[in-house]
């Protein structure tokens, strides 16, 4: 949309015919060079005089194209052509724009009827060379201009703005199938489901589906509800690409973040990928290190694609800034999709820093082994940017799994996964294939507070009278069996309510699913969902509403937990019956409040309504609870690294005695 001019300006003066060619020789001057509010108000000038100054709208067009609008550029300049057909320049200027974006016919029409007209007879820059000729453009134009600057939008993590590429690029090519796929991923990202679905099967009414759009599909149809449909995706996904690591690797990945799944289902997802994709592969027998360098200054490389902006960097930063390389030096090899100020961030940090994106496998071993490398660290396993098949190869001589993958994969060159005794029980025995289990003295992560975190406020419930429980997660998160949980805490509970904050402003959509599960069980007026952006300004601000937390039971989960529990709010965990659904456990027994870990039936219930019953009780760990997290191991980050580095150390020795 064009901006008028402001309603208490003085009023635009009536110009006279002659003073008509000075407004838009200004206009023309400042379109030329780029400044286009100068432009409008100059055009508005011309227009006032005279509503059918075809110069005047020719230049409005030309402002719309420099702005990204290229339909509504035509669609004025058509305009301009109806009030003057014989004004070459907007002829041209159709015809350099028409080519630009595709429309080859309709620009060489209009090429050929330019050269019939004569010029302005007194103004010669109407058309600023910038926007080029017909033959000029016809040989560097791109009809898919706006689809490849989307591309580029969306790989550099900017998707508002891809989006708005898409629709531009629609405008032009409608129903171009790999822009609807394009949408259909972008919108995704922001949590638009509905539009995802929408694009998708536009798509695939126009081609035939590929395996990565039907896997996006299901991902949006499973966050709407529709879990059958997100399986039948899937499996057709995989059955077009059988042989697609990373196309596998997002359908375990979706099932290892789920609550609720059950452990013998990941566990099949795991050996499946196992037996498709890595049963052919030896790892490479690397050979043992002399008793010489045992106590020399070691190599770690981190491996991940999640080294930008986001929770697992919040419990992975300190631990690396504790790296000093006269002890252990820190290799950091980054598959991260965009980079962003966290990126640069790690990037400071590291001894050396590596981009291995849209390296293969082979290679990325041959890296690490020319770095020389003695310990090599999965950090991100099936998840996004995860290289399992270079841990199946054994890329350092030591290989082991911690902190962003929250279950064992299993892979045959991985030596060791990092837990603890609360995540993997002893009882729970070795798994039925890949790495020792090596359980560290202590929780295997620790949280560090930002210095702005604001104090905690007052206690709710003290003022309402009406106990608050809350949750701040993302809304595919949150399941039938969750939902039914909750809505038990709620049943047993006369006045209680639930806040659940839609942290990734995902749509409406989202929201009414949500709520549509806790109207199934009578509830819909004691639940409020609300948006993060439109209510809370940081991310801890939502618990100063809430009196005590609940869980999702997933590892994404963590550092929301680690938020609730430094604002003085007490979590409800759950302990699962597998390692990523009882990572939330062991993250409150790090926090020394093991206690506050059931599972999701009367025990839930039970210790909700201890909690709640006592205002006292919950108003002291409302003043407390920070300072008492923060002296526990989950507040401690330099023992966290202590018992890294110690064991780092012990595998290093084991190695070069060749155990």
């Amino acid at each position: 949309m064009l901006t008028s001019s402001p309603q208490n300006a003085d009023p635009l003066p009536v110009l006279a015919p002659s003073e008509i060619d000075v407004a838009i020789r200004e206009a023309a001057e400042a379109l030329d060079a780029e400044w286009h509010d100068e432009t409008i108000l100059a055009c508005e000038r011309a227009l006032k005089a005279d509503a059918g100054c075809a110069e005047a709208v020719l230049l409005l067009g030309l402002v719309h194209f420099d702005l990204d609008e290229p339909a509504k550029a035509i669609e004025i300049l058509e305009r301009a052509h109806e009030l003057n057909p014989l004004m070459q320049e907007c002829v041209d200027a159709l015809a350099a724009i028409q080519v630009l974006v595709g429309k080859v016919g309709e620009a060489l029409f209009h090429a050929k009827l330019a050269t019939t007209l004569a010029p302005h007879p007194t103004i010669k820059n109407l058309l600023p060379e910038r926007f080029g000729t017909f033959f000029k453009n016809f040989k560097t134009g791109d009809p898919r201009t706006y689809f490849h600057r989307a591309e580029r939008s969306f790989e550099a993590g900017s998707f508002a703005e891809a989006a708005t590429l898409c629709q531009h690029q629609l405008e032009l090519t409608r129903g171009d199938p790999e822009t609807l796929r394009l949408l259909g991923r972008v919108t995704l990202k922001m949590g638009q489901f509905e539009s995802s679905i929408s694009a998708f099967h536009a798509a695939m009414h126009t081609s035939p589906p590929e395996a990565g759009d039907l896997l996006s599909l299901g991902s949006a149809l499973r966050a709407t509800g529709h879990g059958e449909d997100a399986e039948a995706c899937h499996a057709e996904a995989l059955s077009l690409s059988p042989d697609d690591p990373v196309l596998h690797s997002a359908t375990v990945a979706d099932l290892v973040r789920r609550p609720g799944t059950d452990a013998g289902n990941i566990e099949a997802a795991h050996a499946e990928w196992r037996a498709r994709h890595a049963s052919t592969i030896e790892p490479r027998a690397l050979p043992p290190t002399g008793p010489r360098d045992l106590e020399r200054p070691l190599r770690v490389a981190y491996l991940s694609g999640a080294f930008r902006q986001n929770d697992f960097i919040e419990l992975f930063e300190p631990i690396l800034r504790l790296h000093r390389p006269a002890r252990i030096a820190a290799f950091c090899y980054s598959d991260t999709a965009h980079m962003d100020t966290s990126t640069e961030s790690l990037m400071s940090v590291a001894a050396k820093w590596t981009d291995i994106a849209g390296i293969d496998d082979e290679t990325v071993c041959e890296i690490l082994r020319g770095d020389e490398i003695d310990i090599a660290v999965d950090l991100s396993g099936h998840f996004e940017g995860g290289r399992p098949l270079v841990f199946a190869q054994r890329p350092a001589p030591v290989t082991l799994s911690w902190l962003g993958y929250p279950h064992p994969h299993g892979m045959p060159g991985l030596d060791y996964f990092l837990t603890d005794s609360t995540a993997w029980p002893s009882a729970t025995g070795a798994p039925a294939s890949g790495p020792e289990m090596w359980p560290l003295p202590r929780a295997p992560l620790a949280y560090i507070a930002p210095t702005a975190i604001p104090d905690a406020g007052p206690l709710p419930a003290a003022q309402s009278g009406v106990v608050t429980f809350g949750v701040k997660c993302d809304l595919t998160l949150i399941t039938p069996d969750l939902a039914r949980a909750w809505a038990g805490i709620l049943r047993s509970q006369d006045t209680a309510t639930l806040l659940i904050c839609n942290r990734f402003d995902q749509d409406e959509a989202s929201i009414q699913r949500v709520a549509d599960l806790f109207s199934h069980f009578g509830l819909r007026a004691r639940i409020n969902v609300v948006n993060m952006s439109d209510n809370f300004a940081s991310n801890f601000a939502f618990y100063d509403h809430v009196d005590i937390a609940l869980d999702t039971g997933s590892c994404e989960s963590l550092v929301e937990n680690c938020r609730a529990l430094w604002m003085g709010v007490p979590v409800i965990g759950q302990a699962g019956n597998h390692h990523a659904a009882r990572l939330g456990a062991s993250l409150l027994s790090g926090a020394g409040r093991a206690e506050w870990s059931v599972g999701l039936g009367s025990e839930l219930v039970t210790l909700a309504w201890q909690l709640s019953k006592d205002l006292d009780q919950l108003a002291g760990l409302r003043a407390t609870l920070r300072d008492q997290v923060g002296a526990s191991p989950l507040g401690d980050p330099v023992g966290l690294y202590t018992a890294l580095e110690d064991t780092y150390r012990e595998m290093w020795r084991r190695c070069a005695a060749g155990a």
